[in-house]
Order: C-alpha cells, then sequence, then structure tokens
C-alpha cells in the first residue's frame, strides 16, 4: 500500500482545523502552546500553514484540545485524510 503524501492544502487545512477547534474550545494560542511546550508563536505559524508540525506535535495538540488527529470529515479532527 502506496503512503498518503502530506500536500499544502493539507498542511493549511490543518491549521485551519487547529484554529476552528481552538477557538470552539476557547483556548487562546498561547495557553495552548503552553500545554503543548512550545514557543507562544508556533501556535500562529501552525495555524497560518508557515510550519510544519511533526507527528508527535500533531497528536500533542490533539490531546490538548480532546480531539482526534486522523479522523476525516468532522468537526473533531485535525488530519484532513487518513
Amino acid at each position: 500500500m502506496a503512503e498518503k503524501v502530506v500536500e499544502n492544502q493539507d498542511i493549511i487545512e490543518i491549521g485551519n482545523n487547529i484554529q476552528k477547534i481552538r477557538k470552539k474550545n476557547g483556548i487562546s494560542q498561547s495557553v495552548l502552546a503552553e500545554k503543548i511546550d512550545v514557543a507562544g508563536n508556533s501556535i500562529y505559524r501552525m495555524e497560518g500553514a508557515t510550519t510544519v508540525m511533526g507527528v508527535d506535535k500533531l497528536i500533542n495538540i490533539a490531546g490538548a484540545l480532546n480531539t482526534s488527529p486522523n479522523i476525516h470529515g468532522s468537526d473533531c479532527c485535525l488530519y484532513p485524510g487518513t
């Protein structure tokens, strides 16, 4: 089975989903950054798709937002496809 390649559109969608879920949960970028132990501007850059996060950070963000990192087609996911 071929491995899925993450495309630019996926990165943009992940950033949008992080922002949408973060705001829905009433969490600021700085609070989320503190929860996952990254620099304060890292969440801003992730949401704006100007930086790519590793799988470990994606999992940490999902945990901090009480959501799944990989379920497609739901308001409760970060990654747009599996």
